[in-house]
């Protein structure tokens, strides 16, 4: 498929990303204060992925739920066309 140029890039919608970090946490059994002494993070940190209450994620935050969850990147953000 050819590269799209950049003004046809930036004239299409975006889709967008959904948590569904929330969905895994809960499936797991695992209350908010055990996720976070299993992962290091805090329990604040866990209640906002919990709640779908931020815009973005570290890397290694990401990283380290899906080795607790043993989950794939997929299975925590799902991309959605508009």
């Amino acid at each position: 498929m050819p590269k799209a140029k950049k003004s046809e890039r930036a004239s299409r919608p975006l889709g967008e990303v959904v948590s569904r970090i929330g969905l895994v946490m809960s499936a797991s059994g695992h209350t908010g204060n055990e996720i976070a002494r299993r992962t290091g993070l805090s329990r604040q940190t866990i209640r906002k992925l919990r709640t779908g209450d931020f815009d973005s994620i570290h890397l290694d935050t990401l990283a380290l739920l899906c080795r607790e969850f043993d989950a794939e990147v997929s299975d925590l953000l799902q991309y959605e066309n508009p």
